[in-house]
């Protein structure tokens, strides 16, 4: 009777052991920061240079059309970290000229509606007048005898 409490208590440790390793897991690979920032800062652009530098960062210039937006580099931090750069987070924060900042984060793309080649050759036409359509049944469409025949 004790022995079947053991093995219940030890199924519900390794549940919420799995469990728990689980979420650590995802929340760990959730983001990927990378080593550019995006700064809003007004005063133009020598201001930004200089707080660049203070910061440790490269101005890279202003953000497209966006008007004292810059995007800033640090070049000494790894081009990709799982972790956000405190140091920098630090003194961006405390500047009184810089309103608004953001450490730039990597995203995955995913292709969709894409079939590989061994599906696509494994789907087949269930039109039984397929054969018949003579404008679309051939390799060759825009060969001289196609131009002919859609002359018609």
């Amino acid at each position: 009777m004790q022995g079947t409490g053991m093995n219940f208590m030890v199924d519900y440790l390794f549940i919420i052991i799995v469990v728990a390793s689980c979420c650590i897991h995802s929340s760990l690979t959730e983001h990927t920061f990378i080593n550019e920032f995006a700064v809003h800062i007004t005063g133009g652009h020598h201001i930004a240079n200089r707080i660049a530098r203070e910061a440790g960062l490269v101005n890279r210039g202003q953000i497209g059309g966006l008007t004292d937006h810059y995007l800033f580099h640090a070049p000494t931090r790894e081009r990709r970290s799982a972790s956000p750069s405190h140091d920098h987070h630090e003194i961006l924060s405390q500047h009184p000229q810089v309103h608004w900042f953001e450490q730039q984060k990597a995203l995955s793309r995913k292709k969709r509606d894409f079939h590989p080649r061994d599906v696509a050759q494994q789907m087949s036409v269930t039109d039984p007048l397929w054969g018949s359509q003579w404008y679309l049944v051939g390799a060759d469409f825009f060969s001289y005898n196609s131009l002919l025949e859609s002359d018609l």
